[in-house]
């Protein structure tokens, strides 16, 4: 058995979106609160109640997703996170752009557990941890990235293009995903999924203080 580390890399793109997704945010507050009128403070719902969403969620949507096959979970997570972010690329008010935010997470929880199922399940037995490990080195990747590319659009263009993109490259991902990725049956790796869940809400607690220290400034 050989490890299929084109398939792996293109179902491990949906968490380069994700990581993007999740950092893009917070750079785009002061141009999101412009344009409602609200405080940085108060636009920092549309960063935090996608983390916590995503990783209240997460476990449960494990469980379902488990009962269909890996590429049919990721292509339906994928299509609902696209839809979430094209929502809040296009919502007029706050609220519905959070609604959008957390209709985003949502797609996230159910795209995300599979995921990890897919790229462990199809990795070659000597080769499973070198294919875990780069699924968390993309997500990180999406980390790193998105603070800046935030910051750098924000000089230039709305902030809405921003999830507007976002929308359209995790579409085309999830229509490339049906198209080239076989299917996988077997269990979810629970470790990876905890793991996950301690990097998501260290950051939920990490976005608290952070508008704690604002709100005192």
């Amino acid at each position: 058995m050989s490890t299929p580390w084109a398939s792996q890399r293109l179902a491990a793109s949906l968490f380069l979106m994700l990581g993007t997704d999740m950092f893009i945010v917070s750079p785009l507050l002061p141009r999101i609160s412009e344009t409602f009128g609200v405080t940085n403070g108060e636009a920092a719902v549309v960063a935090w109640s996608f983390s916590l969403v995503y990783a209240v969620l997460s476990p449960a949507f494990a469980l379902v997703s488990n009962r269909y096959t890996r590429r049919s979970a990721m292509v339906f997570g994928a299509v609902v996170f696209s839809a979430g972010a094209l929502a809040v690329s296009l919502l007029p008010t706050l609220e519905l752009v959070v609604a959008g935010r957390v209709l985003t997470a949502v797609g996230a929880a159910i795209m995300g557990p599979p995921i990890w199922s897919y790229v462990s399940e199809t990795a070659a037995p000597h080769e499973t941890g070198k294919a875990v490990a780069r699924v968390a080195s993309t997500f990180a990747a999406g980390q790193i990235l998105g603070v800046p590319l935030g910051g750098f659009v924000a000089q230039f263009a709305s902030w809405r293009w921003v999830f507007l993109g976002i929308a359209v490259l995790t579409a085309g991902l999830a229509v490339l995903i049906l198209a080239l990725v076989r299917e996988g049956e077997q269990p979810l790796p629970l470790v990876g999924l905890l793991l996950t869940n301690i990097g998501l809400w260290t950051n939920i607690i990490i976005q608290q203080r952070e508008r704690k220290v604002e709100k005192h400034e």
